[in-house]
């Protein structure tokens, strides 16, 4: 993982999410893994309790997109990513 991105608006992750940025958001379905896919993210990390669509899970596999989740809110969530990951 490289650094924390984090917004729901998917046109401004495909232009904006650096390759191998940890995507924070609420959305978790196939779209926002396909954006994901575009953007190279590491991974996405679906914030306040959202559950991600089968169908997500499903392209995330093909993909090889790693999905987490958490009940934090994104803002929490995000610090807890860059805690974790030593400041990145």
């Amino acid at each position: 993982m490289e650094g924390i991105y984090c917004c729901d608006l998917l046109s401004l992750v495909m232009g904006r999410a650096k390759a191998g940025d940890c995507w924070v958001t609420v959305m978790g379905n196939v779209n926002a893994v396909a954006v994901a896919t575009l953007a190279d993210a590491a991974c996405i990390l679906l914030a306040e309790g959202m559950a991600f669509d089968p169908a997500a899970v499903e392209r995330a596999r093909q993909q090889g997109i790693a999905l987490l989740r958490t009940e934090l809110p994104v803002y929490e969530a995000a610090r807890l990513v860059e805690q974790l990951g030593g400041g990145l």
